[in-house]
């Protein structure tokens, strides 16, 4: 299998770098936000309004006041069940695992091609 041959190959490897770089920036920018999250009494609370993990993480623009707000049931779920475990951190390191697994596979195949 050459690299020129396999049209399908090179796109889905395309479309998974894609995926791998957003979901990267995404992670960054959701444990970015998380760090603002504290936790009083056994509940977590964002410093002021404004902030969130949807649908992009987010923090509060503009004149920030400090109140302390409760996380929304949304927020709250995906911070205990996705951020805190790692869940997140796991699954882009599993994207680029199979991007360089691909890459590996593309390579091994163009250079056996190459020696026939």
């Amino acid at each position: 299998m050459s690299l020129k041959g396999n049209k399908k190959t090179v796109v889905v490897l395309a479309v998974l770098i894609s995926i791998s770089a957003v979901l990267t920036f995404y992670t960054a920018c959701a444990h970015y936000v998380a760090s603002y999250v504290a936790e009083y009494d056994g509940n977590f609370y964002w410093p002021t309004t404004g902030y969130t993990f949807f649908p992009w993480p987010k923090t509060s623009t503009g004149i920030v006041i400090q109140i302390m707000v409760p996380l929304g049931q949304p927020d709250l779920q995906y911070y205990e069940y996705i951020i805190k475990p790692g869940v997140l951190i796991i699954m882009t390191l599993l994207f680029w695992i199979v991007v360089a697994w691909m890459i590996w596979k593309i390579r091994k195949s163009a250079h056996q091609y190459n020696n026939n």
